[in-house]
């Protein structure tokens, strides 16, 4: 009897334990928005949506849920007429959060004026440390091609960094899926050396997870332990595991992350809500 009470003690004990670790834990918030598609004219449509309005409307949703992120990183296509006033457009809209801003290039990128806009704005390098995370951004994107591949260097860089963090909790982010996610139309413009990356990344138990962009469409998989995780544009949506090229009718959002000190981190994605959607559902492209 008096064993049984002890058992019982120490699992009250254990409980209140995990409360407090819960309570004292490191939280950190890191954003990630995609495919904004936005062009020099603040009126300019994709599919008949105006893609500056997703943007400032995700931005406000954003400031509306998390009032302090400690990183945002912009995950590809940010430019859809690779415009120098395009990418300052996208950039000073984030850059209002006061965190550091990050991003990554897509199929609809030109790097050059990235690269000119990150250098006068001040962003971050395609490296984020939050505690004893790192967030390690990768260019997926190949000039001229939709489809995306991963350069020597960037399966390079992939690799030293496992080797060299045995003890750090691992991200990676990047533009292309590396995994196929069920549309014919979309997997045929995956990065083509998608199974070298993840032969990689797999089993390696500091890395805890993949996001990406691309596919304007919410994914949240487990592959051999590994999440996988694709996040809607700010723009128009890609409807899930369609053959041809087709939209969704559901709203533009982005993703959150809460990476804790201990290593596992939780994740959601939050759309806007209240507006009518003013695209075109007919077309056949973009």
């Amino acid at each position: 009897m008096l064993s049984l009470w002890l058992r019982l003690c120490k699992l009250k004990l254990d409980k209140h334990l995990q409360g407090m670790h819960l309570l004292t834990a490191t939280v950190y918030r890191l954003i990630q928005i995609t495919d904004p598609h936005i062009r020099a004219d603040s009126e300019a449509t994709l599919m008949g949506f105006e893609t500056r309005k997703g943007l400032d409307l995700v931005v406000a949703k954003i400031s509306e849920d998390t009032t302090s992120p400690n990183a945002i990183v912009v995950t590809g296509d940010i430019a859809h007429d690779y415009s120098d006033s395009s990418y300052r457009t996208v950039a000073e809209a984030v850059l209002a959060f006061d965190c550091p801003v990050h991003w990554c290039p897509g199929n609809h990128d030109d790097k050059a004026t990235m690269a000119v806009v990150a250098k006068d704005l001040k962003l971050g390098g395609d490296q984020i440390q939050l505690g004893n995370w790192v967030i390690q951004l990768l260019d997926s994107a190949v000039p001229g091609k939709v489809f995306g591949t991963f350069a020597d260097t960037e399966l390079a860089k992939a690799r030293d960094l496992i080797a060299s963090h045995p003890d750090t909790h691992l991200m990676f982010g990047f533009h292309h899926q590396p995994v196929q996610q069920g549309s014919r139309w979309l997997d045929e413009l995956m990065i083509k050396n998608g199974k070298a990356f993840m032969d990689i990344v797999r089993d390696q138990p500091q890395v805890k997870g993949l996001f990406w962009g691309h596919v304007h469409q919410e994914e949240d998989q487990i592959q051999d332990g590994l999440r996988l995780l694709s996040t809607p544009s700010t723009c128009v949506q890609f409807a899930p595991k369609s053959d041809g090229f087709a939209l969704d009718r559901t709203m533009p959002g982005y993703r959150w992350f809460d990476l804790y000190d201990d290593g596992h981190f939780e994740t959601g994605v939050v759309r806007i809500d209240g507006i009518e959607m003013n695209v075109d559902f007919d077309g056949d492209g973009y």
